[in-house]
Formats: C-alpha cells, structure tokens, sequence
C-alpha cells in the first residue's frame, strides 16, 4: 500500500515556493502535477522563478522524474524560471541513472547537489 505524502506551496513575498512529496513516483505524479501546475498559476509575479524544493523527497522513479521534466519544458515554454532546491540522494542518483546529469546541475541551486552529481560522473 502506497500512502502519497501532500505537496505544499507557499508563496513569500514575491518568489513562489513548492515543496515536494516525500514520494516523487507514477502513485504521487497527477497529485504532484496538478498542485504544480496551481503553484504556477497562483504565482502573483509571474516574473520570480517558481522554487521547487525536493528536500523531502525520498522515493523517486522514472515518472517523479518525467514530472520535473515537464515542469522544466512548461517554464521554458512560457518564458518562466524555476529552480530545484535541495535535491537528495534519491532524486540525484534517479536524475543520474535516466542520463540527466547534466540538466539536474542547470536547474538545481543545492551545492551539496552539485558535489554528488560531480561524485557520479
């Protein structure tokens, strides 16, 4: 039995904040994409990069991935920033298995992160 841990969002004064389940897998994506996607749409200024925090996340699969994925192209299609905050062990050996090095370090902004991901190549 899977229990899917709630994503929260948060928004400071301008800089719009979603923090990521503890499960980042094909049982949590549509939950996960749809409170993304309202985080977006909720942002009051559409200029201040949207901050994904992945702190929590402990169990990631391909599709926890596929969903940040998108989450990027979706930005980048709207002229949107967005960076991932403090993504661990998990997502960063996911990230590394599926070939995504490299686009893990353009958007995370953990430099612990950055020293795994230069550890794994």
């Amino acid at each position: 039995m899977t229990t899917a841990t709630t994503a929260t969002t948060a928004t400071t004064t301008s800089t719009p904040h979603f923090a990521l389940p503890a499960e980042l897998t094909i049982f949590t994506a549509t939950e996960t994409r749809d409170a993304l996607l309202a985080a977006l749409a909720g942002a009051t200024d559409a200029d201040a990069p949207l901050v994904v925090d992945a702190a929590a996340v402990i169990d990631v699969d391909g599709a926890g991935v596929q969903l940040l994925v998108a989450l990027s192209r979706l930005c980048e299609r709207d002229e949107r920033s967005w960076r991932l905050q403090a993504p661990g062990d998990a997502l960063v050996a996911a990230c590394h298995t599926l070939g995504l090095s490299a686009w893990l370090d353009r958007h995370a902004v953990d430099e612990a992160a950055a020293a795994i991901l230069e550890d794994t190549r």
